[in-house]
C-alpha cells in the first residue's frame, strides 16, 4: 500500500509540477506578429508652388515609401483673404495622376499642374495623398495660399 501512495503522491507532484509549467508559459506577452506598417509611411519633403499662364504649378518632393502612394487630391478654394488659421473648406477637389494629365513624375519628385484658374483670384490650397496601405490614412500637406 506504501508502494501505491509512493506512486500517487510522485505522480500528483509531477502532475502539479506540468500544470505550474504550463501556467508559467502562458505569463508573458501574446499576441499575433505586426507587420512593421510604420516602415511604409511617406511624407512631403518639400512643396514649391508657382502661378504661370493662369496655371497653378507645385512641385513636390515625396519622403519615405513614397512607392506606396495610391492616389492623390488636390484640395483647392478660392480666398479673398490670407487666414492662416481659418478652417478650409475646399471647393474643388482634383484628382492628381498622370491619365488626367495634371502631374508629372520623377522618381520621389511630383509636378502638378492645375490649369483654367482666374488669373486675378487668390487660392488656398492641400495636397492629400493616400497609402496602398489604408490604415496609414491620407498623408494631408499643410494650407497654402497662392496669390495672383
Amino acid at each position: 500500500m506504501t508502494l501505491n501512495k509512493s506512486i500517487v503522491a510522485r505522480s500528483l507532484a509531477l502532475g502539479v509540477l506540468g500544470v505550474l509549467v504550463l501556467v508559467s508559459l502562458g505569463c508573458g506577452r501574446k499576441s499575433w506578429p505586426e507587420a512593421q506598417i510604420l516602415a511604409e509611411e511617406f511624407g512631403y519633403k518639400t512643396i514649391h508652388a508657382v502661378r504661370e499662364e493662369g496655371c497653378l504649378v507645385i512641385r513636390t518632393a515625396l519622403d519615405g515609401k513614397w512607392q506606396n502612394m495610391s492616389r492623390m487630391l488636390l484640395e483647392i478654394s478660392d480666398t479673398d483673404t490670407d487666414c492662416p488659421g481659418c478652417p478650409f473648406y475646399p471647393s474643388q477637389e482634383v484628382e492628381v495622376s498622370t491619365e488626367a494629365g495634371n502631374l508629372m513624375q520623377e522618381e520621389e519628385v511630383l509636378i502638378i499642374r492645375l490649369c483654367g484658374l482666374n488669373e486675378g483670384q487668390t487660392y488656398r490650397w492641400r495636397l492629400v495623398a493616400y497609402n496602398v496601405y489604408d490604415e496609414l490614412g491620407p498623408v494631408i500637406s499643410e494650407v497654402r495660399l497662392t496669390a495672383p
